[in-house]
């Protein structure tokens, strides 16, 4: 039963949805130190997307064999997913949730669910909380089917609990300005958010990072470009633009040492490099980096047709 759960949330990453949300900062709850937000309808619209959509198509076999078994199609049915949790160095693996939005069979899951001789229910609120032990690891896991377009989803009662009541609004959300300031883009498809950097582990060799408070990655396309933009909130004006000479510096070695090799793949890198922004505004220190979707798709069916990547 794990196993295709856990098959079935790798086949998002390549979904495409019927009506996704933008990040609700009111359905996280205010501890949540990190934010993850794909919507995947944005995606799907997107010269990318299509282009991905048309391999799935060409390689559809396996999913479709998922789908007909989980009544769930991920290429149809999937609308977007917001992860979220907090750092915790004891236990790095169990601490996040995902919000699940797209097209589900109630029933149809239950009773797959139901087929593992583990699975119990109980009360959470006004909601049913379901767990079942991983036929691999043994460990519990919990989730609760909220409505038949929304599944809550992670590796602890506790967080699954907290997340159900953040939706039923009985718990404090994320403020909304906790994000703002990293001032990302809401449109982009893949939006990343660090609120809080406490408890993260920073390498000696990157003692400056420990004045950046807040972290924001997007990825999405614009005016026909892939865009990929790195956000750092400072603790104040001097250490952002301390952080940006220094990024600029390590952007210039890079750039360097990419321009003075043989290695083909380098030297393409090298070309895109010199396009990198780097720019700092009061405590916001901002790289950014846009590529032609028109290059991406013309090196992707460059890969497929020497047989490099397998759909």
């Amino acid at each position: 039963m794990k196993i295709m759960l856990k098959t079935t949330f790798a086949l998002m990453i390549f979904a495409f949805p019927a009506v996704a949300e933008k990040l609700n900062s009111k359905q996280i709850p205010a501890s949540a130190q990190w934010v993850i937000h794909m919507d995947f309808d944005g995606f799907k619209t997107s010269g990318l997307g299509k282009f991905a959509m048309k391999q799935m198509d060409e390689h559809a076999g396996a999913i479709d064999a998922l789908s007909a078994m989980l009544k769930f199609d991920p290429r149809m049915d999937l609308a977007d997913v917001t992860a979220f949790g907090h750092v915790d160095a004891e236990q790095p693996d169990e601490n996040g949730v995902a919000l699940i939005r797209g097209k589900f069979d109630q029933e149809h899951l239950l009773t797959l669910l139901k087929a593992n001789k583990t699975f119990k229910t109980e009360k959470s609120g006004k909601h049913k909380l379901h767990s079942w032990r991983d036929e691999d690891s043994g460990e519990r896991e919990y989730g609760s089917i909220v409505s038949e377009n929304l599944l809550v989803m992670g590796s602890t009662k506790k967080d699954v609990s907290l997340a159900l009541s953040t939706l039923g609004g009985k718990t404090k959300t994320l403020k909304g300005k906790e994000l703002k300031e990293l001032k990302l883009d809401p449109n982009a498809y893949f939006i990343m958010g660090m609120a809080s950097l406490e408890g993260l582990p920073i390498p000696p060799q990157a003692k400056m990072l420990e004045n950046v408070k807040k972290i924001g990655i997007t990825m999405g396309e614009k005016d026909k470009n892939f865009e990929t933009n790195i956000h750092l909130y400072t603790a104040n004006d001097e250490f952002a633009v301390q952080i940006q000479q220094m990024m600029q510096g390590l952007l210039a070695i890079v750039q360097l040492q990419a321009g003075n090799t043989d290695n083909s793949m380098a030297k393409e890198a090298a070309k895109f490099l010199k396009d990198v922004k780097i720019s700092q505004e009061k405590q916001l220190v901002r790289m950014s980096m846009a590529i032609p979707v028109a290059t991406i798709l013309e090196e992707a069916n460059k890969q497929l047709k020497d047989g490099k990547i397998d759909f």
